[in-house]
């Protein structure tokens, strides 16, 4: 998602394959959120599930989940899963 801003080029591509995805019932995971402007463009554009830097930084045991000070989660819960070994 390096990049993408609300009303770009990208973004509308990025919320069309998101469309897309939605509509055929695939779940669409945006990957390398690293700006608080990349966070808000990928749920503009309709994605529910998301990972990167900014989120959580990869790390044994699991790190805690951050929240940008201005985003606010949907969901009080958030779901991690672990990776099988």
């Amino acid at each position: 998602m390096a990049g993408l801003s609300l009303g770009s080029r990208m973004f509308k591509l990025v919320a069309s394959v998101i469309q897309l995805c939605t509509d055929l019932g695939a779940k669409v995971v945006a990957e390398g959120i690293e700006t608080e402007t990349e966070l808000e463009s990928v749920i503009a554009a309709g994605a529910r599930y998301g990972q990167g830097y900014l989120l959580a930084r990869p790390a044994t045991p699991l790190p805690p989940v951050r929240w940008p000070s201005e985003i606010e989660p949907r969901s009080r819960t958030v779901r991690i899963n672990r990776l099988p070994r």
